[in-house]
C-alpha cells in the first residue's frame, strides 16, 4: 500500500477483546464501510460485531503488506475473510481471498459435506450468484455422497446438489478448473489466469 496512507491519523478498531490501531487513510482507501464510518461520520473508534479476531488480523496484515499468507490452509478462516470482505465492502481484499480460497478448495478435491467447509456460512452470508456457492455444489457432486441429510446442511445446498446430480447422472466426472470460479477484473485478467493454469499442467 502507498506509504502516504500510513502517515496520517490512527483509528482504533475493537474486535472482541482485541484492539487494533490502524491508519485511517489506509483502511478507508480499501473499504467503503470504514470510509463511511471513520471519515464521513468522523469517528476514531469502532467496535466490530460478529467478526473473528483472526480473520480481522488477516485483513490488517493484507492492508499493510498487500499480500495474503502463502501457506494459508485454514478453510474456515479463508471463508470468514471472504465474508468479511463482502460485509465490509473491501472489494480488493474480497477478490484476493476469494481466489485463494477457490484455489485451495479445488486443489483439495474433497466434498464440503465431509466437514472441511463451513457450508452454512457460504450459503447464509454470500449472494446467490457468488461463485463459491457454485464451487461447493460442484465439489459435492464430484466427491460427496449421493444423498445429503437436509437437516444437517443448508436446504438450498442440498437441493442444488440433488438437481445437479439428477441432471448429469451418477458417475459424472470432471476436472474442475479453479479459473472458472475465480473473480476476474477484466477479460485480459481472465485470459492470463487461463494461461497460468495451462502452464501448470
Amino acid at each position: 500500500m502507498a506509504s502516504t496512507l500510513t502517515q496520517g491519523p490512527v483509528a482504533v478498531i475493537k474486535v472482541h477483546e482485541h484492539t487494533y490501531n490502524i491508519h485511517k487513510d489506509l483502511i478507508c482507501a480499501c473499504s467503503a464501510y470504514f470510509e463511511r464510518a471513520l471519515q464521513i461520520q468522523n469517528e476514531d473508534t469502532l467496535t466490530l460485531e460478529n467478526v473473528e479476531p483472526r480473520v480481522f488480523e488477516r485483513f490488517v496484515e493484507w492492508l499493510y503488506t498487500g499480500e495474503l499468507p502463502e501457506t494459508w490452509t485454514n478453510v474456515d478462516e479463508m471463508l470468514g475473510a471472504v465474508v468479511f470482505g463482502h460485509w465490509y465492502m473491501a472489494p480488493l481484499f474480497h477478490v484476493e481471498v476469494h481466489n485463494v480460497t477457490v484455489d485451495y478448495l479445488v486443489g483439495k478435491k474433497v466434498a464440503p459435506s465431509d466437514g472441511c467447509v463451513d457450508i452454512a456460512l457460504v450459503f447464509e452470508e454470500l449472494s446467490e450468484e457468488h461463485a463459491l456457492r457454485e464451487l461447493l455444489v460442484e465439489l459435492e457432486c464430484l466427491y460427496g455422497a449421493l444423498i445429503l441429510d437436509e437437516s444437517m446442511f443448508p436446504g438450498e445446498f442440498v437441493r442444488l446438489v440433488a438437481a445437479s446430480i439428477e441432471e448429469r447422472g451418477i458417475g459424472w466426472e470432471a476436472e474442475l478448473e479453479a479459473c472458472d470460479f475465480h473473480v476476474h477484473g477484466s477479460a485480459e485478467e481472465k485470459w492470463a489466469c487461463v494461461l497460468e493454469a495451462r502452464d501448470r499442467i
